[in-house]
């Protein structure tokens, strides 16, 4: 229900730029729809907490040292000629996940200039698993078949474009991510663990720092 929600929230907010946007552009722009490939490159950042199954519910912290590679498909919807909405789908590995991303941004230009600079904010929903975390310690005889799963993910940075030519372009853009996990942890016992005994579920928020290039063809 939550994932729903934030996905949702993306869309209404998008649908009410857009919306703006359109009623507000010159009658001489046609809007149109650009395809393009990007690979993504990002690192951990920050910590993430595990929680514990003990008698108090503490959680530990950790350092986010995971990495992600990701090959996405684009398309960037200019709904003016300074702001665009861009929705991608692809595969994003991890060390120990394999993610499909699937989402929309929100791009509007900050300058007047021919290489363009945008700001990036948007998200969605990664499908796939995470299949490991060496700081969680998960010792039932039975593990969630959704433990590890995918859930909501949140994008937000900036992008610089340099057109090569009339029909080409390069981009770079710095973001910052967060994705969601979902996990479980032990329940409290005085007595030793039997497959009877449910884990509780929570959610993980991993944190990420990187780039990702991009190359535009029209």
């Amino acid at each position: 229900m939550k994932t729903l929600f934030r996905i949702s929230f993306f869309f209404i907010f998008g649908f009410l730029i857009v919306s703006q946007t359109l009623f507000s552009q010159s009658q001489e722009f046609k809007p149109n729809i650009k395809f393009y490939p990007s690979l993504t490159t990002m690192y951990g950042l920050f910590s993430y907490k595990t929680q514990t199954g003990d008698k108090n519910g503490t959680g530990q912290k950790h350092y986010n040292l995971n990495y992600c590679l990701g090959l996405n498909v684009n398309a960037d919807l200019f709904v003016r000629e300074d702001f665009a909405i861009q929705f991608y789908a692809g595969y994003n590995r991890w060390n120990f996940a394999d993610l499909f991303p699937v989402g929309v941004m929100i791009k509007p230009q900050i300058n007047k200039k021919t290489n363009e600079l945008y700001v990036k904010i948007g998200g969605g929903h990664s499908f796939g698993k995470r299949y490991y975390d060496i700081n969680e310690h998960l010792t039932r005889l039975v593990t969630p078949n959704d433990y590890g799963k995918g859930k909501t993910h949140l994008l937000g940075g900036l992008e610089k474009n340099w057109h090569i030519s009339q029909t080409q372009s390069f981009s770079i853009a710095f973001m910052i991510s967060i994705q969601f996990i979902k996990s479980y942890h032990e329940p409290f016992s005085y007595y030793p663990l039997t497959s009877a005994d449910k884990p509780s579920e929570y959610t993980i928020p991993y944190k990420f720092a990187g780039l990702i290039f991009s190359y535009h063809f029209y």
